[in-house]
C-alpha cells in the first residue's frame, strides 16, 4: 500500500488505496455473489429494487465493520430504514493527537471520511452492478480510494464523532464522494470529497 501526503496549513490531501486492502477479493466476491443470486430472483420477479438497496447496503456495512482496522479504531457501521450509512466513533485518549488541546488526531479524522466515502461508493456502485456477470463482480472487488481531500474546519473535540457521506457522481470506472465530520453536539469538525475507482 502506497500513501502519499501533502499537507498545507488545514487542507490535506492522501493517495491511497487501503480499501481494496481491507476489503479483500473473497468478501467483495461473496457479496457480489449473493446480490447476484438476488439479481437472478428479481429477474424472475421476486423482490423489490428499495429492498434489494437496503439489502446492499446493509451487507457492505456488514462488509466495512468486519474490517480489521475499523475493529481496531471501534468504529461502529450503521444503516438506517432508508438505507443511509454512518460511522460512528466514541473518542478514548488513543485517538488524541495533541496531548495538551486534546483533539482527535487529524489520521483518525481522514480514516473516517475515506471509510464513509468508500461505504457510500461502494453501495452506489453497486446498486448498478450486474452481480451475475463474472467481470463486474471482479472489478466491484478491486474497489479502491483513488484521492481524497480532507478539510480540517475545527478541532476534533468531542465525545462523539459521526462520520455520513453522499454520491456526487458515478462515472464508468469511478464514483466521486462529498463526506463530513460532526461531533455529538452536531459541531462539524471536518468535511472531505473522495474519489473511488473500480
Amino acid at each position: 500500500m502506497t500513501q502519499n501526503s501533502t499537507t498545507n496549513h488545514s487542507k490535506l490531501t492522501v493517495t491511497d488505496d487501503y480499501h481494496s486492502d481491507l476489503v479483500d477479493e473473497g468478501q467483495a466476491s461473496l457479496v457480489g455473489r449473493q446480490m447476484g443470486k438476488q439479481a437472478e430472483d428479481n429477474h424472475n420477479g421476486d423482490g423489490k429494487s428499495d429492498d434489494n438497496f437496503h439489502e446492499l447496503a446493509q451487507k457492505m456495512a456488514t462488509l466495512f465493520a468486519s474490517m480489521p482496522f475499523l475493529q481496531f479504531m471501534n468504529v461502529s457501521v450503521s444503516v438506517d430504514d432508508k438505507g443511509r450509512v454512518r460511522c460512528e466513533l466514541d473518542n478514548r485518549a488513543e485517538l488524541i493527537g495533541n496531548p495538551m488541546a486534546q483533539i482527535l488526531h487529524g489520521g483518525v479524522t481522514a480514516s473516517l471520511l475515506d471509510t464513509i466515502g468508500g461505504l457510500v461508493a461502494m453501495i452506489a456502485v453497486g446498486e448498478n452492478l450486474d452481480f451475475t456477470d463474472p467481470d463486474q463482480t471482479k472489478r466491484f472487488s478491486q474497489f479502491a480510494t483513488l484521492d481524497m481531500r480532507v478539510d480540517y474546519l475545527k478541532p476534533g473535540r468531542g465525545e462523539r464523532f459521526i462520520a455520513t457521506g453522499e454520491v456526487v457522481r458515478i462515472g464508468r470506472k469511478s464514483c466521486t464522494t462529498r463526506m463530513t465530520l460532526t461531533n455529538d453536539k452536531d459541531e462539524l469538525i471536518a468535511i472531505g470529497t473522495g474519489s473511488y475507482v473500480y
